[in-house]
């Protein structure tokens, strides 16, 4: 299996049991990051596992974006590598209250450190951060994010708030992009606390309220507009990686203890890059793909024969 997929087929079953202690599941994670290709981009996120018995379990209050509202559950920091149709988890953590970003630091000089070469990353606005933009400018990477709606910003020597200022721009002024389907236009602006960053302003429609309107951004003021709306969108599979392995791989479903749950959640990520090799050759489904294993059939026998 490793000579066609890149990756190593193992049974990880027996490693969910309490008295098994010291799995070093990273170094699995590392075999993967090591047989990437360059040129990929880097995807940074939250996952929300919620618990039911809290009382047994290493839970606290966290809110989760998914089911838009505060629960009681363990929260994990996961890094996603992608490039054309190929979608990897190379890491995460348990968030440890307090270290998020420090986490997501050793977790970004480790892969770096592995040699994966990444041309930028990608997330959402609670990365947009003066400091966490600060951070990967010494890394040589750039940052595709959202900035806050009510944000105050310079364009030239016009200090702005950027919702108020982007309803009042003309509307036949926003340039129609065909294969984004939206109306946008993109400006070079600055704040005290960062870099000058191209701020893409999008309308969905020509007409729209202006709560409607979006605002996405690039720490890379090179970046086309178009550019940075694909990147942007790019940083949906993420989303979908924790779709799949939620509906078809159990993610969600585990109520076991924090030792535990680190160890499930690790194999359900593992069992993801499995598959998400057999995805990018094959055309199929995540869904699909278990389905053939749960009828017998052999992915590898069918890329064969095929």
């Amino acid at each position: 299996m490793q000579s066609i997929t890149g990756q190593r087929a193992v049974d990880l079953s027996e490693f969910l049991q309490e008295d098994v202690l010291g799995w070093d599941y990273e170094t699995l994670f590392d075999e993967t990051v090591i047989g990437l290709p360059e040129g990929g981009e880097l995807l940074v996120d939250i996952f929300v596992a919620p618990k039911e018995n809290t009382s047994r379990m290493n839970a606290r209050a966290v809110y989760s974006s998914s089911d838009k509202r505060v629960l009681q559950g363990q929260e994990y920091v996961v890094l996603t590598w992608t490039k054309e149709t190929l979608t990897q988890v190379v890491g995460f953590r348990e968030v440890i209250p307090g270290k998020h970003f420090e986490q997501v630091d050793e977790m970004l000089r480790h892969l770096l450190a592995l040699g994966l070469q990444m041309k930028r990353v990608q997330a959402d606005g609670a990365y947009f951060k003066s400091g966490f933009c600060r951070y990967l400018n010494t890394l040589a990477l750039e940052l595709i994010s959202k900035p806050r709606r009510d944000s105050w910003w310079w364009h030239g020597n016009q200090r702005i708030q950027l919702k108020k200022w982007a309803s009042s721009l003309p509307v036949e002024s926003f340039h129609y992009y065909p294969k984004q389907r939206v109306y946008a236009r993109s400006f070079v602006m600055s704040r005290h606390d960062c870099k000058p960053c191209r701020i893409v302003v999008i309308r969905p429609k020509r007409s729209c309220e202006a709560q409607r309107m979006l605002f996405y951004l690039s720490t890379d003021p090179h970046l086309t507009t178009q550019e940075i709306i694909a990147g942007y969108r790019r940083r949906w599979r993420i989303e979908t990686v924790f779709r799949d392995c939620n509906q078809n791989l159990g993610l969600k479903a585990h109520q076991g203890f924090s030792q535990t749950s680190v160890r499930h959640v690790a194999m359900v990520f593992l069992t993801y890059n499995l598959l998400a090799q057999f995805k990018a050759q094959m055309g199929k489904t995540i869904g699909r793909l278990v389905k053939m294993f749960q009828q017998g059939l052999n992915p590898i026998q069918t890329m064969l024969s095929g």
